[in-house]
């Protein structure tokens, strides 16, 4: 009986040195979770309500490095996206065909030739003689110059007139040259209707033809004025380019004096 007293004073002995050696672990571990709590901020959720969390232990700690705010505390707000399907109709739409009621339209003929002169923009003018001053206002007809696409006069190719001029009805009123007639330029050529000047309103036309009768351009129809003033009609004939010829003004800077 008495050595069981002694084995349990033995272990009383012991067991408060163990007390003594976990206090200051113990408190240790508190220091530091009061310290984690005193750095965490406030969440985004608690601020401005009131503060009902329990008073924070009262415990200071220098040595221990400050800890990182953790991203739980930051809330971002959500945005609630309601999605609402469109209901299908499980029926299909049955269409009706309709019966269009079509027009047959005839073809429109068209010239498969491509001509090599055009009427040069400017054409038809119409003028007083000049051509045969001894004439004057007694005569009328049709004058001008042949350009290539570079702006070359062209010799030797055949304008001819024709239609309805004065009651008289031909398929040839009158034939030309170019480079025949040198008072209307390097390339010039003229066709005579007559001796008399008259009115005509898109009767008579004109056209290019090469040396072997191949037509160079289409038909250009004029008109003729009695006037004695307008009793030459002026018209030049440029060759086509292919694309566009584009011409722009030229800007010189002139120093100011």
């Amino acid at each position: 009986m008495r050595r069981t007293w002694i084995v349990l004073v033995i272990i009383s002995i012991l067991l408060a040195g163990c007390r003594k050696d976990a206090a200051p672990v113990l408190e240790d571990s508190i220091s530091k979770q009061a310290l984690l709590f005193e750095q965490t901020p406030t969440s985004v959720g608690e601020k401005g309500m009131a503060d009902t969390a329990q008073p924070k232990l009262a415990v200071t700690a220098t040595s221990l490095p400050g800890y990182p705010t953790p991203l739980a505390t930051y809330l971002v707000p959500a945005v609630i996206i309601n999605i609402t399907p469109i209901p299908t109709t499980s029926t299909p739409t049955r269409v009706t065909p309709t019966t269009v009621a079509t027009t047959a339209v005839p073809a429109t003929p068209t010239n498969s030739t491509t001509f090599k002169y055009i009427v040069q923009p400017g054409s038809p003018a119409y003028l007083a003689n000049f051509s045969d001053s001894a004439a004057g206002c007694s005569w009328q007809g049709i004058g001008g110059q042949v350009f290539s696409a570079a702006g070359v006069p062209v010799t030797n190719l055949v304008i001819k007139a024709g239609g309805s001029w004065n009651g008289t009805t031909s398929s040839s009123l009158g034939l030309g040259l170019s480079g025949a007639a040198p008072q209307y330029g390097e390339g010039g050529y003229e066709v005579r209707l007559g001796t008399v000047a008259v009115n005509s309103s898109g009767t008579v036309w004109i056209q290019v033809f090469d040396l072997a009768s191949k037509e160079l351009s289409e038909k250009i129809y004029v008109n003729t004025y009695a006037d004695c003033a307008r009793n030459l009609t002026l018209v030049n004939f440029i060759e086509k380019t292919p694309g566009y010829n584009i011409y722009l003004p030229t800007v010189a800077n002139t120093p100011t004096p």
